[in-house]
């Protein structure tokens, strides 16, 4: 077993399979999905992942937070056992609206969260694309389904929605590669405005590329834990660099369906 993480003697069976219960080094919990191969977040902490990660390096940066809007939109990819939402309603308090819409392949996890990271949870009803809760001035949306289906009937589901930040959290390009394609990244370009910012834990230079060709502005900020670089995109700009000279570079794939 290594060092780095204490397993516990939880496992879950969802319904892509099965998932050990870890405490990461912040003491706080992830789950290693048996399907993927992989963990749901850092183990040099899940919630400081996820703070680093999304709110200091993410939604802090948007335009709607800097200004001080009084409602914010974020959208995850990779539901996991709720740290996104937790930690991002903690930071705003009661005093910002935050529409909060998290993409989710396995709805077991509904249930890990509701045992394993917040009573809060509990307040989750079923509605037409999943689960949905109202919990103070917080809405919570998990979309259930194939993110590359369900990513296509937001606008459906939210007539004018445009998010003000997009965490990018799902399983690795190597695991899953299908939610880091030019195709999946084109349609989260289209839930986005100038001033909005993505943020993913990825360094990959070919997820970096895929995002520079369907039209994001890519850039680096300094990695969390034992990672040494992360990646945030914009809506407007120009890529760094080092970024635009990967269009060329034809050892770089893009990532395509």
């Amino acid at each position: 077993m290594s060092s780095e993480f204490k397993s516990t003697s939880k496992i879950f069976q969802g319904q892509l399979g099965a998932y050990e219960v870890i405490v990461t080094e912040d003491e706080s919990l992830t789950l290693k999905s048996g399907f993927f191969d992989e963990a749901c977040h850092s183990l040099s902490g899940a919630k400081a992942e996820t703070r680093h990660n999304y709110l200091k390096n993410g939604l802090f940066y948007s335009k709607s937070y800097k200004e001080k809007k009084p409602k914010l939109t974020v959208l995850e990819v990779g539901f996991g056992l709720g740290h996104g939402y937790l930690e991002t309603s903690k930071a705003l308090g009661d005093a910002i609206e935050l529409h909060f819409i998290s993409l989710e392949l396995d709805p077991s996890l509904v249930s890990f969260a509701q045992e394993l990271s917040s009573p809060v949870f509990h307040e989750l009803k079923e509605s037409a694309w999943g689960f949905d809760a109202q919990i103070g001035p917080h809405q919570l949306s998990l979309i259930l389904g194939d993110a590359r289906k369900t990513i296509t009937t937001l606008k459906g589901f939210f007539p004018g929605l445009m998010v003000d930040a997009i965490y990018l959290d799902a399983f690795s390009p190597r695991r899953n590669p299908a939610l880091w394609t030019s195709e999946f990244l084109s349609e989260l370009w289209t839930l986005g405005q100038k001033g909005s910012v993505l943020t993913t834990y990825s360094a990959s230079q070919s997820v970096r590329k895929t995002l520079d060709h369907v039209g994001f502005a890519v850039e680096s900020f300094p990695g969390f834990g034992r990672k040494k670089q992360c990646t945030r995109a914009w809506w407007e700009g120009e890529s760094l660099t080092e970024i635009i000279k990967m269009r060329m570079n034809s050892n770089i794939p893009l990532l395509n369906d």
